[in-house]
């Protein structure tokens, strides 16, 4: 089964709205790392609104990214194909920060 976009930006609302486990395995995957402090800073848009870690996908000539608000109610998909190295390829984040800033943050 392929999975859309938009498959993933629902698996990450109703994961981030607590609806799929109980919310001490929700924290092992939407929660910092063991010994690590939670962000602080609100995301890309300094908390207004608030965007949790997203995920990145990678392969060769494909970069995919995923974003959610805290509270699951915003969903922020891309893919993209492009040529390049992998130096350049893991560059890509920036630019998807960028455009994600572009659609939801209102000082950006």
């Amino acid at each position: 089964m392929v999975s859309t976009a938009h498959d993933v930006s629902a698996f990450n609302r109703a994961l981030r709205q607590g609806k799929l486990l109980p919310e001490s395995l929700s924290k092992l995957l939407t929660g910092p790392p063991p010994g690590v402090p939670p962000r602080t800073d609100g995301g890309p848009c300094a908390g207004n609104p608030e965007f949790a870690p997203g995920s990145l996908g990678t392969a060769l000539g494909f970069v995919a990214s995923t974003a959610s608000s805290s509270d699951g109610r915003l969903q922020f998909a891309v893919s993209m194909t492009r040529s390049g190295d992998d130096a350049e390829r893991m560059n890509t984040p920036p630019h998807i920060t960028d455009a994600l800033k572009s659609v939801f943050c209102p000082s950006a």
